[in-house]
């Protein structure tokens, strides 16, 4: 069986989040959109596609963080960063 493991240390100080990760499959992906940053751990799908860009695309369209959650399938955890 695969390990791995995530650490998740924001500072409040600075405002800098970080993320160590240790054997995720796939990797962590990092999106900036506009003043956020989309950390992306697992396989979302958005309208029966798992890709990235769709992702992105969907956080992009939705009229809030409700609409964006509801939109999304899979196996996943999304971190959002401001």
């Amino acid at each position: 069986m695969a390990r791995f493991s995530f650490l998740v240390q924001h500072d409040p100080a600075t405002g800098n989040l970080r993320l160590a990760e240790n054997n995720l499959r796939p990797s962590m992906r990092k999106f900036a959109i506009g003043n956020y940053e989309l950390l992306i751990l697992g396989h979302p799908i958005v309208d029966g596609v798992r890709n990235d860009l769709s992702v992105r695309a969907a956080f992009v369209r939705a009229s809030g963080l409700a609409d964006f959650a509801l939109s999304l399938d899979g196996g996943f955890l999304i971190l959002l960063h401001n």
